[in-house]
């Protein structure tokens, strides 16, 4: 067992190592103050890398997606296939025009914390994000193919760099879904949260590669990350799936079968023990270029 486990995380590490490499490997000390709630979300005059942002809404009567369906712009972050997958995941990522955070706050607030993270540039992948855990195998549809995962939890890696393009430099971000291994599972389903420094190494479990993304973020947009019901639709925000939706839901012969868990709720939503209250988390992708920001420094006057 210990052997084939040692087989299994070098393969996971050669992976990632596949995946296209970044500019740099300097990763950024969390040295940015953490300002009032969501009030600075102009673009910053001298910071450059990414900050991460997340908290609770209540999502009783689906609160959440009528706050978002509403704010969100309606082009698609991710291309049409790769969107297709999220969505039948159950994740979503979308872009918010800065100045409409204040209005999102207010239609989804934070019920508890409002939690800040700066990252700076990711040069190597980082766990980022960890969803709840489950205590067994579990089957989950990804590319409409069934999957078998767990016992363990959902995370979140990153990496970011600043990256030139025509229309001038972008923040590049990769993001993947990985399901790492969990040998004593918590049972408290709102331990969702952003990762500590001391989490496990990226090798610690499966990457689900179908479901990687490599995003070009303009720092004039802020970042939605978040769950969603497959098949629902934000402002026509969603690319179309692959194969036609209602035919997967039709009802057939028999009473109708509970929706499954998606990596999605796992990630970012629970409900309260005990009780019918839903809730969902939000979590914010800031990238930041200040406006002189450029890749080399300008060349000196012969």
């Amino acid at each position: 067992m210990n052997s084939a486990r040692a087989i299994s995380s070098a393969l996971i590490g050669s992976a990632l190592a596949l995946l296209p490499a970044c500019a740099s490997d300097n990763n950024a000390p969390n040295t940015k103050p953490a300002p009032r709630l969501g009030l600075d979300v102009g673009r910053s005059a001298s910071v450059d890398g990414v900050e991460l942002r997340w908290w609770t809404a209540n999502d009783n009567a689906d609160a959440v997606t009528a706050a978002l369906a509403a704010l969100v712009e309606p082009d698609s972050v991710l291309p049409s296939r790769l969107a297709a997958r999220w969505d039948e995941s159950g994740l979503r990522i979308a872009r918010l025009k800065r100045e409409a955070l204040g209005e999102l706050l207010e239609a989804a607030p934070p019920v508890s914390q409002y939690a800040r993270d700066w990252k700076g540039w990711m040069g190597a992948w980082l766990p980022v994000f960890r969803g709840k855990s489950i205590d067994r195998r579990t089957p989950f549809t990804i590319d409409n193919r069934p999957r078998m995962l767990g016992p363990g939890a959902p995370r979140i890696l990153m990496r970011a760099w600043p990256a030139p393009t025509a229309q001038g430099p972008v923040v590049r971000l990769d993001l993947a879904l990985q399901f790492v291994d969990d040998d004593a599972p918590r049972a408290n389903e709102q331990s969702a949260g952003l990762i500590p420094a001391t989490a496990a190494p990226v090798n610690a479990g499966d990457i689900i590669h179908e479901l990687t993304a490599e995003l070009a973020l303009d720092p004039a947009y802020l970042y939605i990350l978040t769950c969603e019901s497959p098949g629902v639709v934000w402002n026509d925000n969603r690319a179309p799936a692959a194969d036609d939706q209602s035919a997967r839901t039709a009802a057939g012969p028999g009473p109708a079968a509970a929706s499954p868990t998606t990596i999605g709720q796992l990630l970012f939503a629970f409900s309260l023990a005990d009780s019918a209250q839903k809730r969902r988390i939000i979590v914010l992708i800031v990238p930041e270029l200040a406006p002189d920001f450029a890749l080399l420094p300008p060349r000196n006057p012969q």
